[in-house]
């Protein structure tokens, strides 16, 4: 809403760009907490908070889209647009998964397989998009299914006999890890060439932004975890904010579809995701070699003192 007022955007063009940079990366976030001494809970704590806000993210902003495409502002019928377009495109895609799984195990034995699915899955895409619904959501789905196949493969040969689905082999998701760091090593080659320098309002709104989220952080982290929790733990929870990839990727898609205004969305959205991830990881260092612990501990006083923190009793 703020950006709406400030950046001279529609209402719903402000919403989708605050719902763009809402998240914390995964994939930024994963690394920074595998180096970090934080406590289990703690640890745990982001890794699920990066994991489910990316998904949130996604679901959010794509609704928005929807809703500014429908020409509709009406709560109820954006929800239900919203909800049945989601709802069929990850329909497409949990069952693009189970016939991929049921199928993956034939197609190993091709030369070269080890492209064949991510091949499937802009097949997958493309017709889900063709179909008119979110072909991000149905990537999202056939993800989630893949993943998780093994769980449910009583209950898919239950109501479908001969059939045999099994899960990606670890050369397979070595090979998705090893896509994701190339795809992030041209990210912020395509972050850079992105910002317009000329444009120094939308820069500096970005970092204004960003500094905001990094304000307002602190409070999420008092309201939200326990006072048992360290204050090493608290405060390297309130610096670790950085956006990313699924960011990146979400702030394109205005512009992608002809929007009013998207250029500035776009803008905006990738000085945050530059500003959070150079803010956060100098930040989350001088955090941990006490650098800043004077403001954290007046900002999260009352917490476990950091000199001898003591495991959280929950998060």
């Amino acid at each position: 809403l703020v950006a709406a007022y400030w950046l001279g955007l529609p209402m719903l063009l402000g919403l989708t760009l605050g719902a763009i940079v809402s998240g914390t990366s995964s994939g930024e976030v994963i690394p920074m907490v595998g180096k970090l001494r934080l406590q289990p809970v703690s640890r745990v704590t982001l890794l699920l908070e990066a994991t489910f806000t990316d998904v949130l993210c996604i679901v959010f902003t794509l609704g928005f889209l929807e809703a500014m495409r429908f020409h509709e502002i009406r709560p109820g019928l954006m929800l239900g647009h919203m909800l049945s377009s989601f709802l069929m495109a990850g329909v497409t895609g949990v069952a693009g998964a189970i016939v991929w799984s049921a199928t993956l195990s034939k197609v190993r034995g091709l030369q070269n397989s080890i492209f064949t699915t991510p091949a499937f899955v802009f097949v997958l895409f493309g017709i889900t998009e063709l179909l008119g619904f979110s072909g991000a959501i149905a990537a999202l789905g056939f993800g989630i299914a893949l993943g998780n196949i093994e769980s449910v493969r009583g209950v898919i040969q239950k109501f479908v006999k001969g059939v045999h689905p099994v899960r990606l082999n670890d050369v397979e998701r070595s090979f998705f890890a090893e896509i994701v760091f190339v795809m992030k090593t041209f990210f912020f080659v395509y972050i850079g060439l992105s910002i317009q320098l000329g444009q120094w309002g939308l820069v500096f709104a970005g970092l204004a932004l960003t500094l905001a989220a990094f304000l307002l952080r602190i409070p999420v982290v008092r309201i939200t975890m326990q006072k048992t929790t360290p204050q090493l733990d608290a405060a390297l929870m309130a610096v670790l904010i950085p956006k990313g990839l699924a960011a990146a990727a979400l702030a394109s898609l205005p512009v992608q579809q002809g929007i009013a205004g998207g250029e500035v969305v776009r803008s905006v959205a990738y000085a945050m995701i530059l500003f959070t991830i150079v803010i956060s990881a100098a930040l989350s260092f001088l955090v941990e070699q006490r650098g800043v612990v004077p403001p954290y501990r007046l900002f999260f006083a009352g917490y476990a003192p950091m000199e001898n923190p003591v495991k959280p009793s929950g998060s």
